[in-house]
Protein backbone atom coordinates (compact mmCIF):
# COMPACT_ATOMS: atom_id res chain seq x y z
CA UNK A 1 0.00 0.00 0.00
CA UNK A 2 1.53 2.75 -0.78
CA UNK A 3 1.74 6.02 2.06
CA UNK A 4 1.33 9.36 2.53
CA UNK A 5 2.92 11.65 5.33
CA UNK A 6 2.90 15.11 5.52
CA UNK A 7 6.15 16.91 6.39
CA UNK A 8 6.58 17.99 10.14
CA UNK A 9 6.71 22.10 9.62
CA UNK A 10 3.38 21.54 8.12
CA UNK A 11 1.60 19.45 10.71
CA UNK A 12 -1.21 21.39 11.29
CA UNK A 13 -3.00 21.41 7.82
CA UNK A 14 -6.18 20.54 6.25
CA UNK A 15 -8.56 17.79 7.51
CA UNK A 16 -8.92 16.61 3.91
CA UNK A 17 -5.79 17.94 2.21
CA UNK A 18 -4.85 14.65 1.89
CA UNK A 19 -7.69 12.49 -0.11
CA UNK A 20 -11.75 11.56 0.44
CA UNK A 21 -13.41 9.50 -1.63
CA UNK A 22 -17.09 7.92 -1.50
CA UNK A 23 -18.74 4.75 -0.98
CA UNK A 24 -20.90 3.91 -3.52
CA UNK A 25 -24.36 3.27 -1.36
CA UNK A 26 -26.75 5.01 -2.51
CA UNK A 27 -30.02 3.49 0.21
CA UNK A 28 -31.71 6.05 1.98
CA UNK A 29 -30.79 9.00 -0.26
CA UNK A 30 -34.40 10.62 -1.05
CA UNK A 31 -35.56 10.91 -4.83
CA UNK A 32 -37.48 13.77 -4.59
CA UNK A 33 -35.57 17.65 -5.12
CA UNK A 34 -35.04 19.95 -3.06
CA UNK A 35 -32.45 22.71 -2.63
CA UNK A 36 -30.37 22.29 0.48
CA UNK A 37 -29.52 25.58 1.15
CA UNK A 38 -32.71 27.74 -0.46
CA UNK A 39 -33.31 30.44 2.58
CA UNK A 40 -30.01 28.92 4.55
CA UNK A 41 -31.98 26.18 6.28
CA UNK A 42 -32.32 22.62 5.35
CA UNK A 43 -34.71 19.64 4.29
CA UNK A 44 -35.49 17.64 7.11
CA UNK A 45 -37.63 14.47 7.20
CA UNK A 46 -40.09 13.72 10.45
CA UNK A 47 -37.24 11.16 11.33
CA UNK A 48 -34.40 14.06 11.81
CA UNK A 49 -32.75 12.75 9.02
CA UNK A 50 -31.63 15.76 6.42
CA UNK A 51 -32.57 15.35 2.63
CA UNK A 52 -29.08 16.17 1.39
CA UNK A 53 -30.64 16.17 -2.83
CA UNK A 54 -30.27 19.98 -4.40
CA UNK A 55 -32.15 20.88 -7.49
CA UNK A 56 -29.77 20.16 -10.84
CA UNK A 57 -27.32 17.83 -8.91
CA UNK A 58 -26.82 14.24 -9.09
CA UNK A 59 -27.99 11.86 -6.53
CA UNK A 60 -25.90 11.90 -3.51
CA UNK A 61 -23.86 8.63 -2.25
CA UNK A 62 -24.76 8.08 1.31
CA UNK A 63 -23.34 5.55 3.35
CA UNK A 64 -26.38 3.08 4.56
CA UNK A 65 -24.34 2.88 8.05
CA UNK A 66 -24.28 6.40 8.43
CA UNK A 67 -27.27 8.62 6.99
CA UNK A 68 -27.10 12.27 7.55
CA UNK A 69 -29.32 13.11 10.67
CA UNK A 70 -29.70 16.64 12.88
CA UNK A 71 -27.84 15.43 15.72
CA UNK A 72 -24.70 14.11 13.82
CA UNK A 73 -24.08 16.84 11.65
CA UNK A 74 -24.61 19.23 14.65
CA UNK A 75 -21.88 16.83 16.51
CA UNK A 76 -19.66 16.80 13.33
CA UNK A 77 -19.59 20.92 13.60
CA UNK A 78 -18.64 21.18 16.76
CA UNK A 79 -15.75 18.60 16.27
CA UNK A 80 -14.71 20.47 13.07
CA UNK A 81 -14.17 23.70 14.69
CA UNK A 82 -12.46 22.46 17.80
CA UNK A 83 -8.94 23.47 18.39
CA UNK A 84 -8.95 19.47 19.28
CA UNK A 85 -8.68 18.47 15.80
CA UNK A 86 -7.50 21.07 13.99
CA UNK A 87 -9.85 21.24 10.69
CA UNK A 88 -10.57 24.68 11.17
CA UNK A 89 -6.80 26.08 11.07
CA UNK A 90 -6.69 25.50 7.11
CA UNK A 91 -10.50 25.62 5.97
CA UNK A 92 -12.20 29.09 5.96
CA UNK A 93 -15.78 29.38 5.67
CA UNK A 94 -14.95 32.85 3.84
CA UNK A 95 -12.71 31.20 0.96
CA UNK A 96 -15.16 28.51 0.37
CA UNK A 97 -13.37 26.14 3.39
CA UNK A 98 -10.05 26.56 1.73
CA UNK A 99 -6.47 27.66 2.47
CA UNK A 100 -3.87 30.36 0.69
CA UNK A 101 -1.01 28.38 1.62
CA UNK A 102 1.15 25.59 -0.24
CA UNK A 103 1.43 22.34 1.62
CA UNK A 104 4.63 20.46 1.37
CA UNK A 105 4.08 16.99 1.26
CA UNK A 106 5.94 13.66 1.94
CA UNK A 107 5.02 11.07 -0.91
CA UNK A 108 7.17 7.84 -0.83
CA UNK A 109 10.04 9.54 0.17
CA UNK A 110 10.25 12.56 -2.07
CA UNK A 111 8.72 16.38 -0.72
CA UNK A 112 5.76 17.85 -3.60
CA UNK A 113 3.97 20.81 -3.45
CA UNK A 114 0.30 20.83 -2.96
CA UNK A 115 -2.49 23.56 -2.52
CA UNK A 116 -4.99 22.05 -0.30
CA UNK A 117 -8.77 21.53 -1.72
CA UNK A 118 -11.82 23.12 -0.63
CA UNK A 119 -14.11 21.30 1.35
CA UNK A 120 -17.86 22.06 -0.47
CA UNK A 121 -20.04 19.29 -2.52
CA UNK A 122 -17.53 16.20 -1.13
CA UNK A 123 -20.83 14.34 -1.45
CA UNK A 124 -20.18 14.02 -5.65
CA UNK A 125 -16.59 14.27 -5.95
CA UNK A 126 -14.25 11.19 -6.82
CA UNK A 127 -10.83 10.77 -5.58
CA UNK A 128 -10.27 14.39 -4.12
CA UNK A 129 -6.58 13.65 -3.75
CA UNK A 130 -5.27 16.00 -6.45
CA UNK A 131 -3.09 12.63 -7.55
CA UNK A 132 -6.62 10.99 -7.95
CA UNK A 133 -5.81 8.34 -5.75
CA UNK A 134 -8.99 6.27 -4.59
CA UNK A 135 -10.06 5.92 -1.03
CA UNK A 136 -12.70 3.68 1.03
CA UNK A 137 -15.31 5.99 1.92
CA UNK A 138 -15.28 9.70 3.66
CA UNK A 139 -15.43 8.21 7.33
CA UNK A 140 -12.10 5.95 7.14
CA UNK A 141 -10.72 9.07 5.94
CA UNK A 142 -10.89 10.60 8.67
CA UNK A 143 -8.86 9.10 11.04
CA UNK A 144 -5.26 9.77 9.12
CA UNK A 145 -6.50 13.34 8.32
CA UNK A 146 -7.35 14.12 12.14
CA UNK A 147 -3.84 13.02 13.64
CA UNK A 148 -1.77 14.98 10.71
CA UNK A 149 -4.45 18.08 11.38
CA UNK A 150 -4.26 17.93 15.12
CA UNK A 151 -0.21 16.93 14.85
CA UNK A 152 -1.21 13.54 17.63
CA UNK A 153 -2.32 9.93 17.33
CA UNK A 154 -5.96 9.62 17.57
CA UNK A 155 -5.92 8.33 21.25
CA UNK A 156 -4.58 11.76 22.33
CA UNK A 157 -7.45 13.18 20.15
CA UNK A 158 -10.35 11.74 21.85
CA UNK A 159 -8.82 12.15 25.12
CA UNK A 160 -8.37 16.78 24.50
CA UNK A 161 -12.50 15.95 22.89
CA UNK A 162 -12.89 14.24 26.45
CA UNK A 163 -11.33 16.71 27.95
CA UNK A 164 -13.44 19.34 26.93
CA UNK A 165 -15.34 21.72 28.74
CA UNK A 166 -17.94 21.11 26.50
CA UNK A 167 -20.80 18.60 27.00
CA UNK A 168 -19.83 16.47 24.31
CA UNK A 169 -21.04 13.46 26.13
CA UNK A 170 -24.47 14.30 25.14
CA UNK A 171 -23.55 15.37 21.25
CA UNK A 172 -22.44 11.52 20.92
CA UNK A 173 -25.58 10.13 22.80
CA UNK A 174 -27.62 12.48 20.23
CA UNK A 175 -26.19 11.43 17.62
CA UNK A 176 -25.39 7.87 18.03
CA UNK A 177 -27.25 6.86 21.26
CA UNK A 178 -24.08 6.36 22.64
CA UNK A 179 -22.55 8.99 25.05
CA UNK A 180 -18.93 7.14 24.22
CA UNK A 181 -16.80 9.47 22.44
CA UNK A 182 -14.89 7.36 20.34
CA UNK A 183 -13.23 7.20 17.37
CA UNK A 184 -16.31 5.54 14.64
CA UNK A 185 -18.43 7.83 15.68
CA UNK A 186 -16.17 10.87 15.66
CA UNK A 187 -15.15 9.76 11.91
CA UNK A 188 -18.95 9.63 11.41
CA UNK A 189 -19.96 13.16 12.72
CA UNK A 190 -17.32 14.28 10.78
CA UNK A 191 -18.65 12.97 7.69
CA UNK A 192 -22.18 13.96 8.02
CA UNK A 193 -21.35 17.82 8.68
CA UNK A 194 -18.71 17.65 5.68
CA UNK A 195 -21.47 16.13 3.29
CA UNK A 196 -23.59 19.36 4.22
CA UNK A 197 -20.88 21.41 3.34
CA UNK A 198 -22.82 22.11 -0.25
CA UNK A 199 -22.60 25.09 -2.97
CA UNK A 200 -25.48 25.61 -5.12
CA UNK A 201 -26.54 28.98 -5.15
CA UNK A 202 -23.41 31.18 -7.50
CA UNK A 203 -24.94 32.90 -9.91
CA UNK A 204 -23.64 31.15 -13.01
CA UNK A 205 -25.12 27.85 -11.79
CA UNK A 206 -28.61 29.55 -11.32
CA UNK A 207 -28.45 30.87 -14.88
CA UNK A 208 -27.72 27.79 -16.34
CA UNK A 209 -30.76 26.14 -14.51
CA UNK A 210 -32.90 29.23 -16.53
CA UNK A 211 -32.53 32.34 -14.36
CA UNK A 212 -31.22 34.76 -17.06
CA UNK A 213 -31.51 37.73 -15.60
CA UNK A 214 -28.41 36.94 -12.87
CA UNK A 215 -25.29 37.60 -15.51
CA UNK A 216 -24.44 40.45 -17.37
CA UNK A 217 -23.33 40.36 -21.16
CA UNK A 218 -19.91 40.14 -20.70
CA UNK A 219 -21.10 36.61 -18.33
CA UNK A 220 -22.95 35.40 -20.72
CA UNK A 221 -20.22 35.65 -23.53
CA UNK A 222 -17.97 34.31 -20.73
CA UNK A 223 -20.12 31.15 -20.23
CA UNK A 224 -20.53 30.79 -24.13
CA UNK A 225 -17.05 30.43 -24.55
CA UNK A 226 -16.49 28.29 -21.35
CA UNK A 227 -19.25 25.55 -22.90
CA UNK A 228 -17.65 25.60 -26.49
CA UNK A 229 -15.00 24.02 -28.65
CA UNK A 230 -13.64 28.24 -28.13
CA UNK A 231 -12.29 27.38 -25.03
CA UNK A 232 -12.26 23.41 -24.38
CA UNK A 233 -12.86 23.88 -20.87
CA UNK A 234 -16.80 21.83 -20.60
CA UNK A 235 -14.64 18.98 -21.44
CA UNK A 236 -12.65 18.56 -17.82
CA UNK A 237 -15.47 20.97 -15.47
CA UNK A 238 -18.87 19.82 -16.71
CA UNK A 239 -21.11 22.61 -16.40
CA UNK A 240 -24.43 20.31 -16.96
CA UNK A 241 -23.63 18.78 -13.85
CA UNK A 242 -23.86 22.00 -11.84
CA UNK A 243 -20.29 20.76 -10.34
CA UNK A 244 -18.07 22.22 -12.98
CA UNK A 245 -15.79 18.85 -12.71
CA UNK A 246 -16.49 15.75 -14.35
CA UNK A 247 -13.63 13.84 -11.78
CA UNK A 248 -11.01 12.79 -14.47
CA UNK A 249 -7.39 12.83 -14.08
CA UNK A 250 -5.74 14.41 -16.95
CA UNK A 251 -2.55 15.76 -17.75
CA UNK A 252 -3.04 19.91 -17.97
CA UNK A 253 0.26 20.70 -19.86
CA UNK A 254 1.91 22.36 -16.65
CA UNK A 255 5.33 21.02 -17.59
CA UNK A 256 7.39 19.75 -20.65
CA UNK A 257 8.97 16.88 -20.80
CA UNK A 258 10.39 14.34 -22.90
CA UNK A 259 9.70 11.71 -21.07
CA UNK A 260 7.20 10.65 -18.59
CA UNK A 261 9.64 9.33 -16.57
CA UNK A 262 10.69 12.99 -16.57
CA UNK A 263 8.01 14.64 -14.59
CA UNK A 264 9.51 15.80 -10.77
CA UNK A 265 6.20 15.17 -9.50
CA UNK A 266 4.58 11.33 -10.33
CA UNK A 267 1.24 12.50 -9.66
CA UNK A 268 -1.26 9.81 -10.76
CA UNK A 269 1.23 7.58 -10.66
CA UNK A 270 1.66 7.17 -6.98
CA UNK A 271 -2.12 6.14 -7.13
CA UNK A 272 -2.11 3.52 -10.29
CA UNK A 273 1.93 3.01 -10.47
CA UNK A 274 1.37 3.19 -14.00
CA UNK A 275 4.30 5.39 -15.94
CA UNK A 276 1.80 6.47 -18.03
CA UNK A 277 -0.08 8.21 -15.64
CA UNK A 278 2.95 10.54 -14.46
CA UNK A 279 2.34 13.92 -14.09
CA UNK A 280 -1.12 13.91 -14.64
CA UNK A 281 -4.01 15.22 -11.96
CA UNK A 282 -7.39 15.33 -11.15
CA UNK A 283 -9.62 18.05 -12.71
CA UNK A 284 -11.04 19.61 -9.56
CA UNK A 285 -14.02 21.99 -9.53
CA UNK A 286 -13.92 25.47 -10.93
CA UNK A 287 -17.04 26.34 -7.80
CA UNK A 288 -15.66 29.33 -5.72
CA UNK A 289 -12.65 29.29 -7.79
CA UNK A 290 -12.30 33.38 -7.43
CA UNK A 291 -12.39 32.29 -3.48
CA UNK A 292 -9.37 29.28 -3.77
CA UNK A 293 -6.22 30.87 -5.55
CA UNK A 294 -3.64 29.93 -4.98
CA UNK A 295 -4.31 27.71 -8.54
CA UNK A 296 -3.60 23.69 -9.76
CA UNK A 297 -1.86 20.94 -7.97
CA UNK A 298 1.09 22.80 -6.64
CA UNK A 299 -0.38 26.24 -6.35
CA UNK A 300 1.75 27.81 -9.12
CA UNK A 301 -0.74 30.37 -10.27
CA UNK A 302 -2.09 33.67 -8.20
CA UNK A 303 -4.54 34.69 -10.63
CA UNK A 304 -7.55 33.54 -12.95
CA UNK A 305 -5.98 35.69 -15.62
CA UNK A 306 -2.64 33.47 -15.30
CA UNK A 307 -4.73 30.51 -15.52
CA UNK A 308 -6.95 31.50 -18.49
CA UNK A 309 -3.56 32.78 -20.09
CA UNK A 310 -2.00 28.84 -19.61
CA UNK A 311 -5.03 27.25 -21.15
CA UNK A 312 -5.16 29.85 -24.10
CA UNK A 313 -1.01 29.23 -24.75
CA UNK A 314 -1.92 25.52 -25.60
CA UNK A 315 0.40 24.10 -22.26
CA UNK A 316 3.27 22.93 -22.48
CA UNK A 317 4.31 19.36 -24.38
CA UNK A 318 4.62 16.08 -22.65
CA UNK A 319 4.06 12.64 -24.42
CA UNK A 320 0.95 12.23 -21.94
CA UNK A 321 -0.91 15.69 -22.76
CA UNK A 322 -4.19 15.51 -22.64
CA UNK A 323 -6.02 15.80 -26.12
CA UNK A 324 -8.20 18.41 -25.22
CA UNK A 325 -5.34 20.84 -24.62
CA UNK A 326 -5.13 21.12 -28.71
CA UNK A 327 -7.43 19.89 -30.60
CA UNK A 328 -7.06 21.99 -33.54
CA UNK A 329 -3.76 21.09 -35.35
CA UNK A 330 -3.33 24.06 -37.24
CA UNK A 331 -3.27 26.11 -33.90
CA UNK A 332 -0.95 26.10 -31.17
CA UNK A 333 -3.61 27.23 -27.99
CA UNK A 334 -6.79 28.30 -27.81
CA UNK A 335 -6.04 32.10 -29.77
CA UNK A 336 -8.69 34.05 -27.42
CA UNK A 337 -8.53 37.81 -28.01
CA UNK A 338 -8.20 39.59 -24.89
CA UNK A 339 -11.72 40.34 -24.85
CA UNK A 340 -12.51 36.57 -25.24
CA UNK A 341 -10.59 36.46 -21.95
CA UNK A 342 -12.01 38.82 -20.12
CA UNK A 343 -15.05 37.56 -20.49
CA UNK A 344 -14.35 34.44 -19.49
CA UNK A 345 -12.81 35.50 -16.36
CA UNK A 346 -15.81 37.73 -15.87
CA UNK A 347 -18.02 34.47 -15.98
CA UNK A 348 -15.80 32.18 -13.88
CA UNK A 349 -16.25 35.01 -10.59
CA UNK A 350 -20.13 34.34 -11.24
CA UNK A 351 -19.14 31.04 -10.16
CA UNK A 352 -18.90 32.56 -6.31
CA UNK A 353 -21.51 31.44 -3.89
CA UNK A 354 -22.23 33.69 -1.38
CA UNK A 355 -24.87 31.90 0.29
CA UNK A 356 -22.17 29.28 1.32
CA UNK A 357 -19.49 31.88 2.50
CA UNK A 358 -22.46 33.15 4.89
CA UNK A 359 -24.34 30.07 5.58
CA UNK A 360 -24.34 29.87 9.41
CA UNK A 361 -25.30 26.74 9.64
CA UNK A 362 -21.97 26.36 8.28
CA UNK A 363 -20.04 28.75 10.69
CA UNK A 364 -18.30 28.35 13.98
CA UNK A 365 -20.73 27.14 16.75
CA UNK A 366 -18.57 28.02 20.04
Amino acid sequence: MRTLLVSKKHVVFSLMAISIGWMACEKDVPTDVTDVHDHNSHEHHDDHHIDLTVTGFPTMPIPADNPTTEAGVDLGRHLFYDPAVGCRNCHDQSMAFASPINLDLEIEGGSYARSPMPLFNLGWVDKLAWDGRDTHGLEDKMTGSIEVSSSKQYDEVLADIQASSFDYASKYEAAFGDPTINQENTNKALAQFLRTIISSQSRGQRYIQGETSVLNAQEIEGYNIFKSETANCFHCHLQTNLLFTDNTVRNNGLDSVSSVMDFEDPGHYFATGIDFDRGKFRSVTLLNIELTAPYMHDGRFQTLEEVVEHYNSGGKFAPNLDNVMNENPDQQGLGLTDSQKAALVAFLKTLTDSTLINDTTLSNPF
